[in-house]
C-alpha cells in the first residue's frame, strides 16, 4: 500500500512539473504576441512558474519573465506606429524595461551554472547573446527609472537602480561588446546622480536620527566615490559628534590627502588637538594652515587664540602657587601669551566673530592685564 501512495505521490508531483513547465512554455508563446491581454495572461502563468518551487529557480522561467517585461516595452513603443500616433508611456516603458533587465540577469546567471553542470551544454549560454541584443537599447530607459524614482523621493529605489544600471558595463555578457561602453555620458551622468541620492539619504537619515543608516550610507558613498571629500567630511563630523576622535582624526587625514587645500579640516583637526594638553603645537600649526588658506577665517583665527590663551592660564594659575622670585617670571610668560592672544580674538571680533566664549575669555584676559576699559567694552558687547 505504501509502495503505491510513493508511486500516486510522484505521479501527482511529476504531474505538477510539468504543468508549470508547460505555463512557462505558454508564457513566452503568448509574451511573443501584439495583443496586450495575452501579454497580460502571460505575465499571470509566468508569474505562478516562478513562485512554484519546480520552475523558481530555471533559466527558462528568468528568461521569459524577462521577455514579457519587453513586450510591455514593445507595446508601449508600438504606440508611435499608430495612424494617428499615440505617445509612448514613458514612465511605464522605463520601469518594464529595468524589470526585464533584473530578470535577465538572473537567467544570464542561472544559465551560466547549468551550461557548466550540464555535459550535454558543453558550456554554451541558451540566451546570452538574445539578452545583450535586448538590453542595449533600453539602456536609456533603465536609467531613467532612476530619475522617476528619484523624482518621487525614493530615494532607496533610485540608488538601486542607479547601482543596477551603472554594473552594465561590468557584467560578463558586455564585456568586451561595443554595444556598452563606461564612457557613455549616460553613465557618467548616472554616477553624478548616484552621489545626489547618496545625499539625500544622508539627509533623510540624519533628520530621522537613524545613525545606522546614515553612517552605513556614508561608509558606501565613500566606498563608492573615494576621492570626494564630501562624505568623509560628513563621517568627520559624525565621529566628532559620537565623541570618536580617533574615527575623526583617521578620517581628517584620509580626506587632508585628498584635498591638501581643505582650510575646514585643518581648522576641525586643530579644535581636535587643542583640547589635548600634549597637542598645543599641533593645534597651532593646523590652526594656522587654515588661516594661510583662508584668512579671514575668523573660526580658526579664534581658535589660534584659544591655544594661546590657555596655555597663558597655565603660567598664570603657575604664578599665584609659586614664590615671589619665580611668580614674576611665570606671570610674565602668561601676560606675553595673553597679550598675543588679544591680537588674534580682536582679529576675530573685526571679522563679525562674537563667540561668547571667547568675549569671555577676552573680558577674562583684559581683567587680568588690568586693562578695565577694555574689560567694560567686552562685558556691554556680551549685553552685561
Amino acid at each position: 500500500m505504501r509502495k503505491i501512495i510513493l508511486i500516486l505521490a510522484l505521479a501527482v508531483t511529476s504531474s505538477l512539473t510539468f504543468a508549470q513547465v508547460e505555463n512557462v512554455k505558454k508564457a513566452k508563446s503568448k509574451a511573443s504576441s501584439d495583443d496586450s491581454a495575452d501579454v497580460a495572461t502571460a505575465q499571470t502563468l509566468i508569474t505562478a512558474a516562478l513562485k512554484d518551487e519546480t520552475t523558481k529557480n530555471t533559466v527558462d522561467a528568468w528568461y521569459v519573465n524577462g521577455l514579457v517585461y519587453s513586450k510591455m516595452f514593445e507595446l508601449q513603443d508600438n504606440k508611435r506606429l499608430e495612424v494617428p500616433a499615440r505617445k509612448p508611456d514613458e514612465n511605464i516603458q522605463s520601469e518594464v524595461a529595468y524589470k526585464a533587465f533584473k530578470a535577465w540577469i538572473v537567467a544570464d546567471s542561472l544559465d551560466v551554472v547549468e551550461s557548466k553542470n550540464n555535459p550535454k551544454r558543453k558550456g554554451k549560454l541558451k540566451y546570452r547573446e538574445d539578452i545583450v541584443e535586448k538590453i542595449a537599447p533600453t539602456k536609456a530607459y533603465i536609467n531613467n527609472y532612476g530619475n522617476i524614482l528619484f523624482n518621487k523621493q525614493d530615494f532607496e529605489g533610485a540608488k538601486a537602480v542607479y547601482e543596477d544600471f551603472l554594473s552594465i558595463p561590468n557584467l560578463e555578457m558586455f564585456k568586451g561588446s561595443d554595444k556598452i561602453s563606461p564612457k557613455d555620458s549616460l553613465f557618467i551622468f548616472t554616477q553624478n546622480n548616484l552621489k545626489l541620492v547618496f545625499k539625500r539619504l544622508c539627509y533623510k537619515y540624519l533628520d530621522a536620527k537613524d545613525s545606522v543608516m546614515y553612517l552605513k550610507t556614508l561608509n558606501e558613498a565613500i566606498a563608492v566615490y573615494p576621492t570626494d571629500d564630501y562624505f568623509l567630511r560628513n563621517k568627520i563630523q559624525y565621529s566628532i559628534n559620537k565623541g570618536d576622535e580617533k574615527g575623526a582624526l583617521e578620517n581628517i587625514d584620509k580626506t587632508l590627502a585628498l584635498n591638501p587645500k581643505n582650510e575646514v579640516l585643518y581648522y576641525v583637526r586643530g579644535y581636535i588637538y587643542a583640547i589635548k594638553p600634549d597637542k598645543q603645537k599641533e593645534a597651532l600649526a593646523d590652526f594656522q594652515k587654515a588661516i594661510d588658506l583662508k584668512p579671514d577665517y575668523a573660526e580658526a583665527i579664534a581658535g589660534y587664540g584659544d591655544v594661546l590663551f590657555g596655555e597663558g592660564d597655565i603660567y598664570y594659575k603657575k604664578s599665584v602657587m609659586a614664590s615671589n622670585s619665580a611668580a614674576d617670571a611665570l606671570k610674565k610668560s602668561a601676560d606675553d601669551l595673553y597679550r598675543q592672544a588679544i591680537t588674534y580674538y580682536e582679529k576675530a571680533r573685526s571679522l563679525k566673530y562674537n563667540d561668547d566664549t571667547m568675549l569671555r575669555r577676552l573680558q577674562s584676559i583684559y581683567r587680568k592685564l588690568q586693562m578695565f576699559d577694555k574689560e567694560k567694552e567686552i562685558r556691554t558687547a556680551r549685553g552685561l
